[in-house]
This record gives C-alpha cells, sequence and structure tokens, in this order.
C-alpha cells in the first residue's frame, strides 16, 4: 500500500512539473503585442490621423481573421509573416519588405516560424478614434 502512495505522489509531482514546463514554453511563445509610437492628426485633411507602431509577433504566433478600417502600410524589419487576403493566394513579406492593406481589407497573418520572433512597424491611416484592428468571426 505503502508503494501504491509513493508510486502516486511521484506521479503527481512528475505531472505538475511537466505542466509548469509546458506552460513556461507557451507563454515565452507569446503572443502579438503592439506598441504605439505615435498618434497625430494629418494637418490640412480634417478628421483624418496617423498612427505609428511597432508589432511584435512571437514565433507561430497569429493574427485570426481581422480588417482594419483604415490604410494600412507595414514594413518588416526582422522575421517573416505570410498574409492572406480574402480570396487571395498566401504572400510571405520578409525584411526590408512593404506590406500594403486597402480600407477594410479582411485577411489573415502569422508569422510561420516556430522560433524567430517577427517585428514590423505599422502606419496606419483612418478617421479619428477607430481601432487599429477588427476582428471578424
Amino acid at each position: 500500500m505503502k508503494r501504491i502512495g509513493i508510486a502516486l505522489g511521484l506521479t503527481l509531482v512528475v505531472g505538475v512539473a511537466l505542466g509548469v514546463i509546458g506552460l513556461q514554453i507557451l507563454n515565452a511563445q507569446g503572443p502579438i503585442t503592439r506598441t504605439e509610437l505615435m498618434k497625430a492628426d494629418l494637418e490640412g485633411i480634417e478628421g483624418e490621423e496617423v498612427k505609428v507602431a511597432v508589432i511584435d509577433w512571437a514565433p507561430g504566433a497569429a493574427a485570426g481573421k481581422h480588417y482594419h478600417p483604415e490604410y494600412e502600410f507595414a514594413y518588416v524589419l526582422e522575421g517573416s509573416l505570410i498574409v492572406e487576403r480574402e480570396g487571395q493566394a498566401p504572400v510571405t513579406y520578409g525584411p526590408g519588405q512593404v506590406i500594403h492593406n486597402t480600407l477594410n481589407r479582411v485577411h489573415v497573418a502569422k508569422n510561420p516560424s516556430t522560433n524567430e520572433p517577427l517585428k514590423m512597424v505599422q502606419f496606419l491611416i483612418s478617421k479619428k478614434g477607430q481601432p487599429a484592428l477588427v476582428p471578424v468571426k
């Protein structure tokens, strides 16, 4: 009976340890983070603004189906990004390439790498007060 208790206790400890390690691995991959660098009115164009942000994507991170209620331009600094616009084949962008999405263009995007992060600078031009991203169901 004592052996069964020890075996169960040991199994529990190993299971908890593996769970903690797995959670740390998942959290290390992390999500997509957006750091807004600037938001300013477009001089001479009433009610319009520009937003500039750095977007950091963890390895394997993906932005589900969404659109931007503004014109989006993004410059890839490092890593690669696959963008699939509704009704079109996926396109891969790498360092030094520019991505352009027109107003309200539905798309999905992901960092295809399992070990390399992706970093890009995003520029959005829109009517004042628009969100940076709108999810699509």
